[in-house]
């Protein structure tokens, strides 16, 4: 994905390397970007996915697990047998997020801006 995040977000790959924060800023606010990003990342996602399952399959696995944020939202129920929900209250969902390395390197209003998108 390197390369077509770059030709699409310049200035987001650094030293070959997709920076998250700048590939954040450069969509975070931006509903238009964010479509772009999406259209970008997801079939290879998608693609990743059935080769996941497809070699869980030829192993003969008895479970795969496939840990997916949207997965109503993206319609990725329908290759689920099962479907179990994890979850948490937004206070510790919240603590969570702005913990992460990257978030705490932030401003805390960029911070909490981040969660709230």
């Amino acid at each position: 994905a390197v390369e077509p995040l770059s030709r699409e977000f310049p200035g987001v790959v650094i030293d070959g390397a997709v920076s998250r924060p700048a590939l954040s800023k450069a969509v975070l606010g931006d509903a238009a970007a964010l479509k772009r990003l999406e259209a970008l990342v997801h079939p290879l996602v998608r693609a990743a996915r059935r080769d996941f399952l497809a070699r869980a399959r030829a192993a003969a696995e008895p479970l795969a697990v496939l840990d997916i944020p949207l997965l109503y939202e993206a319609g990725c129920e329908k290759e689920c047998d099962e479907v179990l929900v994890v979850s948490a209250p937004p206070s510790v969902q919240r603590e969570r997020v702005l913990s992460r390395p990257n978030m705490r390197a932030m401003a805390p209003e960029e911070a909490a801006a981040k969660f709230e998108a």
